[in-house]
């Protein structure tokens, strides 16, 4: 929640353009040339749950396993922010996220498939995400608190308010 109130926070950050190179640059096979720029990324964004995992595993491939476990449990630690939050399970108790980004990255952490998606309201009226989806045999449906975001997003877009 502290990274939303700097300076640099954007709830889009997988659309910014330095991000899109480091996967570009690991696309065509340059992962040293990746690696650095994602180093840099980090430093910047340190709440992208997916880079972390994507530079724990670059890591881990070159024999740093030290820096690779660092990043694997800093991914983890987002996780476990975002999922200490509330038990996502009803609008009383929603995980709170800073970015839509993050509410993927739990579902794919968790091995959730989505199923459908709505826009609901916490039960203190703040915007919802509702996430019908299903793990393993089980629907399920996930709460999350996406204020700060949308709030976010707005200034954004209407940046004269």
């Amino acid at each position: 929640m502290d990274y939303a109130q700097t300076d640099g926070y954007s709830p889009m950050w997988r659309m910014d353009k330095d991000r899109e190179a480091i996967t570009d640059l690991w696309d065509e096979g340059k992962i040293e040339e990746g690696m650095k720029l994602a180093e840099k990324w980090l430093e910047k964004v340190p709440v992208d749950i997916q880079m972390q995992g994507w530079y724990s595993h670059f890591l881990e491939t070159k024999g740093d396993f030290s820096g690779s476990i660092k990043h694997y449990f800093i991914k983890l630690g987002l996780i476990h922010s975002i999922t200490s939050s509330g038990t996502g399970l009803s609008p009383d108790s929603p995980w709170k996220v800073i970015s839509v980004h993050e509410e993927y990255d739990i579902l794919g952490n968790i091995g959730a498939q989505l199923i459908s998606q709505s826009l609901g309201k916490t039960s203190e009226g703040r915007p919802c995400d509702v996430m019908v989806c299903k793990i393993g045999e089980k629907k399920i449906t996930l709460y999350f608190d996406v204020s700060i975001s949308m709030e976010a997003t707005s200034k954004l877009l209407n940046p004269s308010e």
